[in-house]
């Protein structure tokens, strides 16, 4: 979001408003592609999807599905937009005050459902770290401050939008505010990605050090790595170049922040489809490490043990499965439990995911 037009040297209003539909129309082509592509796989493997990732799954899909829903509608919204602006000419003033014109109701569902749009995917993926490292709250504690920060602040703006006479609110402390947005959404995105993916690491070292070779596995640890880091990138840059612009007061951010919404959608079921796909292709083990239990949720034919380690740790548990059946189910995060650790002290379970 944004107060208005700034640069008067760079590209024009009419010119990034113009090239923002268009984005977001090429986009959404793509999000509607992947989306149908990564619900076909997701509800192929619900049958054989294990009960105690039942829970997870099913936020995920209802996530992914409303995500699609509130592009769709932010989609609709702006081309509507569009042609009553430069179109049907509907304001006198033209479409530069049109689009600015808070009291129109569609300018500020657009901003809305932008907000709800990011809403969801930090919602969605401060669950994923949270499930990945054992639902240990602390581990996301910052990001949920951050994320109900962006909240407050993000209505805190479309309330001044709509009120902009309101005496209690401050024109400085509404600009910090509003400077604020994408800086925290930014610091909360590279966080929680940074958590899944060194959590994954840690485990692909502790497989690796305990010579864990799960001969099931369609993809290695490291793999799904690379795919969550590149898909999570694409939003991730794109938060960093509207910064950019927005502080640059470059019109150009508006074709940035349009670009957005279905990206926030793209990055979730591009995961999904790309992990597939990469599994799918994959023919043998390839000994990196085991996968977590949303890479591979079907019940394992059978376990093999034995000290694996010369380290303090006295035995691994791990999934060695003959089933050909076994495959990913994308609908899950990351999970902990495709192998065990037990600890020379006891036997207390050290969940690894």
């Amino acid at each position: 979001m944004a107060l208005g037009p700034a640069d008067s040297g760079g590209i024009t209003f009419d010119v990034a408003n113009t090239f923002a539909v268009w984005i977001e129309v090429f986009l959404y082509g793509v999000y509607v592609t992947l989306f149908v592509s990564a619900i076909t796989v997701i509800l192929k493997k619900r049958a054989t999807a294990r009960m105690e990732s039942a829970h997870s799954a099913w936020i995920f899909l209802i996530c992914v599905i409303l995500m699609f829903m509130v592009a769709t509608l932010h989609l609709v919204i702006n081309v509507y937009r569009f042609l009553r602006a430069n179109i049907l000419g509907v304001d006198p003033a033209g479409a530069l005050h049109y689009f600015f014109d808070s009291t129109r109701w569609e300018n500020i569902t657009a901003n809305a459902i932008m907000c709800v749009m990011s809403w969801l995917g930090d919602a969605l993926v401060i669950y994923r770290c949270y499930y990945v490292w054992d639902c240990n709250f602390w581990i996301v504690a910052l990001p949920l401050v951050l994320f109900f920060g962006t909240i407050g602040i993000n209505s805190s703006t479309l309330y001044w939008f709509t009120h902009p006479y309101d005496t209690h609110l401050k024109v400085p402390t509404m600009i910090s505010l509003l400077n604020a947005i994408f800086p925290l959404a930014l610091t909360q995105n590279v966080l929680t990605t940074g958590l899944i993916a060194f959590k994954i690491w840690l485990q692909h070292k502790a497989s690796s050090r305990s010579g864990v070779v799960d001969r099931g596995s369609r993809l290695s640890l490291i793999r799904i790595l690379i795919i969550i880091i590149e898909s999570a990138m694409v939003y991730t840059l794109q938060l960093l170049v509207v910064i950019i612009l927005y502080f640059k007061k470059s019109n150009a951010q508006f074709i940035v922040q349009s670009a957005i919404v279905p990206s926030v959608g793209i990055v979730f079921v591009l995961i999904a489809v790309r992990v597939h796909v990469a599994k799918s292709q994959s023919v043998f083990g390839t000994g990196l490490g085991t996968l977590p239990a949303w890479l591979d949720e079907d019940t394992s034919d059978s376990e093999m043990n034995g000290d694996r380690s010369s380290s303090p740790v006295a035995g691994v548990t791990f999934r060695v499965s003959t089933n050909d059946q076994d495959r990913y189910h994308p609908s899950e995060p990351l999970d902990s439990s495709s192998y065990t650790q037990k600890s020379h002290t006891g036997d207390k379970l050290l969940h690894m995911g």
